[in-house]
Order: C-alpha cells, then structure tokens, then sequence
C-alpha cells in the first residue's frame, strides 16, 4: 500500500547534499569556503523545503470550510481525484483527514506514526475531511449538489464546517440504537434510502477511539419518509437488531427522565423502600406509646412517705 502524499517523510534539502564523498581528504580541507552571498542563496534554495507554519483556524477561514464525512480511506491513495470533486465548484486551498480509527487507541502525537505505519482499525475503512475554499462563495452550492454523493462506494455527508453538528430536523429524523460499535454510517445509508432521500447519517463516536457509541440519527429530505422508517424497526445490521424510534431532542428527554424522577408518587416508590417506611410508622408509635405509659405510672418513692 503506497503512503499517502499528505504525510510524505522529510526530505533532505537539495542544497545541503554535496559531492564530499567524490573528494579526496585533501580536496575537502581544501574546500573553499563559501562567501556570504553565496551563502544567502543557499538559504534561499532551502528555505522554500521547510516545514510549513500550522495555519490558525478563524472565524473567516472556517466559513470557507466544509466538512465532508463517511470518506473512503482510497480518497487518500487518490487526493488529485478527491480535490477534482470540489475544484469544478470553487478553487480548494487545502485538504485535510481526520477521525481515522486505528487497530489500537493512540495519543494525539502518536497519530502521525499510526498513519505512516498505517495501523489502522480493520474494521473501519473510512475517515472525515475538512475541505478549504478560497472564497466562502461556493460553500452552498457546494453543500446542495454534493451531499449524498456516491463517491469510492460510500455516500458523502457534507456540511458547513461552521454548521452545529448536533442539530437535527426532529420532524424529519429518526433514532436508531443497539448498533454494534463498528457499525458504519454506510450500512445505515443503504438501509434507510429505501424510505425516501437520505440527506444525513450521523453516528456518534468516541472522541479518542473514533468507534461509535451504539446509536445514530437519520435525517431524510422529507418528514414523509419517516413513517415508512419506524417500520423498520427491529431489522438486522452486522448480526444485531437495531430499535427505530422517532427522533427526540437529547436535551428534552433528560429534562422529562429528571422531573419524572422528582414526581414519583407512592404508588410508583419500589415495594422495598414502602416496607422500610412501614417499619419506620411502627418505630415511631412503639416509641410514642412507651414515652405515654412512663408518664401515666405512679412515683413510688412519693407513696412510701
């Protein structure tokens, strides 16, 4: 497997490779030293070789960013194909891959290694992008025309880099869980599209493993398409039946789980805690009854006088 371009090895300046070894010891003693211009235009033969500055994410450079999701791990293998995709819309500035899961939970510095020795988790066979424009004046259309993509057998989620990642349509998504961990938002996409257009999948992941979390979200074009999604329900991906469920704000449902839990009434108190109760009303009047009876006895040292 050939190593992608975007991580290529150090190369050793062309400038700093001499002819020493066709010397003989004499010859190199004798080398003339260079002059400072001479000097100078070595460093600028150099200069261009070096490592480039990590460039600073900005409110202005992340409008011009989209983000493109489910990407197959070729678009690596091939980046002049991948960037062909969104050069016909606008002029690219750069491409870079993330959220690439390998074989074993690796340091954020230790993620470069993994790449170039290209451990990566067998499982998975896909990664995220990040594609910079230019200009921000194509990212909608860019955004209309791609998302759904067919590209390398996988569909394309593609979105606004500035977009909230989180946000779903509730009227037009459903939810989807008891997904194995390796499950992959393409066995969701060739699922659900039988319904109606599939403008969404979005699993959600481990930030370190990158392996999702056993549950999902499906957003279609249109809310009709939801119905014929909840029959869905109990179908088998990878061996395991998933549960389709119509789609709820996470927020909202543990706002309804935290004041369910603060009205419970005595009907619904575990039979557990009612025999705990039970016990502590008899305490109580056997304490009540003992304190009366001791009140209501007769002094003896006071009858004996």
């Amino acid at each position: 497997m050939e190593t992608p371009k975007v991580f290529t090895s150090e190369v050793v300046p062309v400038a700093l490779v001499d002819d020493a070894q066709d010397k003989s010891p004499v010859e190199q003693k004798v080398a003339k030293k260079p002059s400072k211009e001479e000097e100078e235009e070595e460093f600028e033969q150099v200069e261009p070789q070096k490592k480039k500055d990590k460039v600073k994410e900005t409110p202005e450079r992340l409008e011009r960013t989209i983000f493109v999701g489910n990407v197959s791990l070729n678009a690596m293998k091939n980046q002049k194909a991948f960037k062909a995709l969104f050069s016909k819309f606008g002029a690219v500035e750069s491409i870079r891959f993330r959220s690439i899961a390998f074989e074993k939970p690796l340091k954020a510095e230790h993620r470069k290694i993994g790449f170039i020795s290209q451990k990566f988790h067998s499982e998975r066979d896909f990664c995220h992008a990040y594609v910079v424009f230019k200009t921000k004046d194509c990212i909608e259309t860019v955004i209309k025309e791609l998302n759904g993509t067919l590209y390398e057998g996988k569909h394309l989620r593609i979105d606004s880099a500035t977009a909230d990642s989180g946000k779903v349509s509730r009227k037009k998504a459903v939810f989807v869980g008891n997904l194995k961990f390796d499950a992959c938002e393409e066995d969701l996409w060739k699922l659900f599209e039988k319904c109606g257009q599939v403008t969404n999948v979005r699993i959600v992941r481990d930030s370190v493993t990158n392996l999702g979390k056993g549950f999902a979200y499906v957003e279609f074009k249109e809310r009709a398409c939801v119905p014929l999604a909840l029959k869905l329900n109990e179908s088998v991906i990878n061996g395991r039946p998933i549960r389709v469920q119509k789609y709820e704000d996470p927020a909202k449902v543990q706002q309804k789980k935290a004041s369910a839990n603060s009205k419970l009434t005595t009907k619904e108190i575990h039979p557990a805690l009612k025999r705990l109760k039970k016990k502590q009303v008899l305490k109580n009047k056997k304490s009540t009854s003992s304190s009366t009876a001791s009140k209501t006895k007769p002094n003896k040292s006071k009858t004996k006088k």
